[in-house]
């Protein structure tokens, strides 16, 4: 549907049929909004599934010589996702700012666990029974301050958390904070570009340690 310039959505259905399981049915939506010549505002909603490759996505933890315990292994992982992107080019001393705001929150149905905190020595895996949900924040902001000189600015905020049988936990090496500034300084015939830019990565959970065996 549209309304005049200003607003306009869409709605979509999709069936997903494999052999050997369920069909699925994947609806979403989606709409857009321009409240203002320079602003636009964007939502959208829908269903997702995956199929998970639960040992080439975890090939890292071969190393480890932890034991896999494969309790439960899923055919698909199914999530609601909904999400509000904010876009926004201000003029401010006579140079654009451009402004760029996104909000995203997915659940999951259905999930494939992957659990390095009941035993330290095992890779636990089973299916999901209770909450997962993740939700982001980003932010980014760019400005330039002359023909040759452009600056850059970046967040974002994580929170993953899902039911593990040690509880409702925040997932493991998931930084909740990040972060990125960078400044490009280009000559005017364009021959020559330069950049620096400074990461930011915060603190991450590890798995559970306490059973370990140490020396007292």
């Amino acid at each position: 549907t549209e309304v005049g310039n200003a607003f306009t959505s869409t709605l979509g259905l999709h069936l997903e049929w494999q052999e050997g399981l369920a069909p699925i049915f994947v609806p979403r939506a989606s709409m857009r909004y321009l409240f203002a010549e320079d602003w636009t505002l964007r939502a959208s909603f829908g269903r997702g599934f995956r199929h998970p490759r639960v040992l080439s996505e975890n090939a890292h933890l071969f190393a480890t010589s932890k034991q896999w315990v494969i309790e439960d292994r899923l055919e698909r992982e199914i999530s609601w996702n909904s999400g509000v992107n904010l876009v926004g080019k201000p003029s401010i001393f006579g140079n654009d700012l451009e402004l760029n705001a996104d909000f995203y929150l997915t659940w999951f149905e259905e999930q494939q666990v992957i659990d390095l905190d009941e035993e330290y020595s095992k890779v636990h895996l089973y299916a999901l029974d209770g909450n997962s949900r993740a939700f982001q924040a980003l932010l980014t902001l760019s400005y330039r301050f002359a023909p040759y000189l452009n600056a850059k600015l970046g967040g974002k905020y994580t929170d993953s958390r899902a039911q593990l049988r040690t509880g409702f936990r925040q997932l493991i090496m998931v930084p909740r904070y990040r972060a990125i500034a960078s400044i490009d300084l280009e000559t005017l015939n364009k021959k020559w570009l330069w950049n620096i830019t400074a990461n930011y990565v915060g603190k991450m959970r590890l798995p559970d340690k306490s059973g370990v065996p140490h020396e007292p």
